[in-house]
């Protein structure tokens, strides 16, 4: 058996690569699309059925985007998922997704129950 060279499990890690692909510099959804501003001046626009789970949301999971601190990629907090700007330049079918659908997070405050003393004589 070969010995392969790895790094011990108690080594650190390395620290990570710096990001150099495209940065968004603005990002909106339209009619269903994500249009995202890059910043060597291409636009994307991406149907948001291609995303597993996105087509089924309502239009105000999709109001509140941000875009992330090196505009590396889209934050969408109502449904709490994050799509990266590089995603957007590969082949739908060289993606790879979560197997669990996004939904809508319930912001509504929750009614805070005390506890009941049960009075016994």
């Amino acid at each position: 058996m070969k010995h392969v060279n790895s790094p011990s499990i108690d080594e650190p890690l390395a620290p990570p690569r710096p990001f150099t692909g495209p940065r968004a510099i603005r990002a909106r959804v339209v009619r269903r699309r994500l249009i995202v501003d890059v910043d060597d001046g291409r636009t994307v626009i991406v149907p948001l059925s291609q995303f597993p789970g996105f087509a089924e949301l309502p239009p105000r999971a999709f109001k509140n985007l941000e875009l992330t601190p090196a505009g590396s990629g889209v934050h969408f907090p109502e449904i709490d998922e994050y799509i990266s700007v590089e995603s957007l330049f590969v082949p739908p079918q060289q993606l790879r997704y979560s197997k669990i659908r996004p939904q809508l997070i319930d912001r509504r405050p929750r009614p805070v129950h005390t506890p009941q003393r049960h009075i016994t004589r």
